[in-house]
């Protein structure tokens, strides 16, 4: 799995070969201490996001700004020495890692179903109607979301009452309420049991490759 992020796997290349460069220099003990510090911070987020459970490979993210420092190091060490190794090298982890997502990814988010789904949302919606949607829905109809709607999956951080207007954030149980109380002109959503319920309260539906539309509470 590491090969399905090219650039995280050579990042973390580099911040080894970076790390031993600066072991190996004669660096002032004060410089190199600054780098054995990003080390050891990377260390310990790394192994706390893989103590979690279960766990993302985005939780890693955090280990990133450190193990590039590290890189920096390590590019330095293997740039300027005329050698076209590490040119190759860097090609061949980008276009493997590279295509390796492509294929993967190959049946998600296709755009054209989308395109037909945000058309249907726009025929059923009238323009300033409220309306509960995912990210590339309110992108391709180019409407504002709703506070707290801007990002999907910030729903699902249960955080204070205080902490959530700070941030902006409402949770699944505020929209399932807003969405009951019938706020919504239009509902959008591609999960089976939000389907289910939501076809009790809305009149009217459309059904797009797996998705559904609802409107007319």
């Amino acid at each position: 799995s590491w090969i399905g992020s090219g650039p995280a796997l050579l990042t973390g290349m580099l911040a080894v070969l970076g790390l031993i460069f600066v072991a190996r220099s004669a660096w002032p003990r004060p410089v190199k201490a600054e780098f054995y510090l990003c080390a050891w911070l990377a260390a310990a987020l790394t192994l706390e996001a893989v103590a979690t459970h279960p766990t993302f490979g985005r939780y890693f993210v955090l280990g990133i700004p450190f193990l590039a420092i590290l890189g920096a190091a390590g590019l330095h060490s293997v740039s300027g020495r005329g050698s076209l190794w590490p040119s190759l090298v860097l090609g061949a982890l980008l276009t493997i890692g590279l295509g390796r997502s492509l294929y993967e990814r190959r049946a998600e988010y296709d755009w054209r179903s989308y395109e037909q789904r945000a058309r249907r949302v726009d025929q059923v919606t009238p323009r300033n109607a409220p309306l509960l949607a995912d990210d590339p829905i309110y992108f391709l109809t180019r409407r504002t979301p709703p506070p707290g709607l801007e990002l999907y999956y910030s729903h699902k951080i249960n955080l204070p009452p205080a902490d959530r207007a700070l941030l902006h954030l409402v949770t699944e149980e505020e929209i399932s309420r807003d969405t009951d109380s019938g706020i919504f002109s239009t509902v959008y959503s591609c999960d089976k049991d939000d389907i289910e319920e939501l076809g009790k309260q809305y009149k009217r539906r459309a059904d797009i490759q797996g998705c559904a539309i609802f409107w007319e509470k």
